[in-house]
């Protein structure tokens, strides 16, 4: 047991932050304080001293303890955080002339957090890494980003085992998750939810060109030989169609000669609008949403059908 009394020197930073290996990961500061006039081999510098925890990507569960952080944007958002936690995926700023677009913490709900939501039910939680980044992040934003609420205090049933997953592309104005499918690639996505019963949505680019969407249910525990109920389905863009998730916050079927076929009609281009995202709900509506991110909250623009 350590001694009470014990004066300890302060621990030395932790070697640098290779930024780039860290872009659109999702981020943990534990802001410890500010630190004035280092001496750098770029000069005189400030700095903001935080214990970094990464919480996705293929370094998860890599931390930075005492680390320096210099990028001169990320201390400015650091910097009135002292003795707090905060938490964002990293990304970048606007690029000046002759400057490289410089690091910059995003809103941590922008992109890539399907993985909080791909999980079994409290009753069969694993133990492990993931419990320890909600004890990093806190009880609040655990919370608010499981989909599957903890019961506190309550008795867990040992039946069967209930498992979710909601599928989620979100992408945005700076180009994070802006990206094309063709009819050609055999584009298929579900959500599901399996417990006492099953219910499974999927949406799906056939090669005819056309974008649909499906559910299927069923009051026992698997769905496996049960048919799919067609939902929703665009115009049909023909063979080698691709469908686009664009700069400008639309989603977009184009036929092979680029002429567009179906748009979303989602184009919230705004310095507060961030960000836009498809969602295929798993409550058994089959519905598709259709939503953009305004000041860190998600707000419905659609939703099909």
């Amino acid at each position: 047991m350590s001694d009470p009394n014990q004066i300890d020197d302060p621990a030395q930073p932790s070697g640098g932050v290779d930024w780039g290996s860290l872009q659109n990961r999702l981020l943990l500061f534990d802001v410890i304080d500010i630190e004035k006039e280092i001496n750098t081999v770029h000069g005189v510098k400030d700095a903001v001293r935080a214990d970094l925890a990464v919480l996705d990507g293929p370094e998860a569960g890599k931390r930075y303890d005492n680390t320096l952080v210099f990028p001169g944007v990320l201390i400015s958002q650091l910097k009135s955080k002292t003795g707090k936690k905060v938490l964002g995926r990293l990304g970048t700023g606007e690029k000046k002339q002759g400057q490289n677009a410089p690091w910059k913490l995003l809103t941590a709900t922008r992109h890539g957090l399907v993985y909080f939501r791909h999980r079994p039910a409290p009753a069969t939680h694993p133990q492990g890494d993931v419990n320890v980044m909600f004890k990093k992040i806190g009880l609040i934003i655990a919370a608010a980003l499981m989909t599957v609420g903890l019961s506190a205090g309550m008795p867990q049933a040992p039946a069967a085992t209930y498992t979710a997953y909601t599928w989620i592309h979100e992408w945005s104005t700076d180009g994070v998750g802006v990206t094309v499918q063709y009819s050609y690639s055999g584009f298929v996505r579900t959500s599901y939810v399996h417990g006492g019963s099953c219910t499974e949505e999927k949406i799906q680019f056939w090669s005819s060109g056309n974008v649909a969407t499906y559910r299927r249910y069923s009051p026992t525990s698997s769905c496996s030989g049960v048919a799919w109920t067609l939902m929703w389905t665009t115009p049909s863009a023909g063979a080698s169609s691709s469908l686009s998730w664009q700069h400008d916050l639309n989603w977009v079927l184009r036929d092979q000669f680029g002429n567009a076929v179906w748009a979303s009609g989602t184009n919230w281009v705004y310095q507060h609008y961030c960000c836009e995202r498809t969602k295929l709900g798993n409550s058994a509506n089959g519905k598709l949403y259709l939503d953009h991110n305004y000041a860190g909250v998600w707000w419905n623009d659609r939703t099909l059908p």
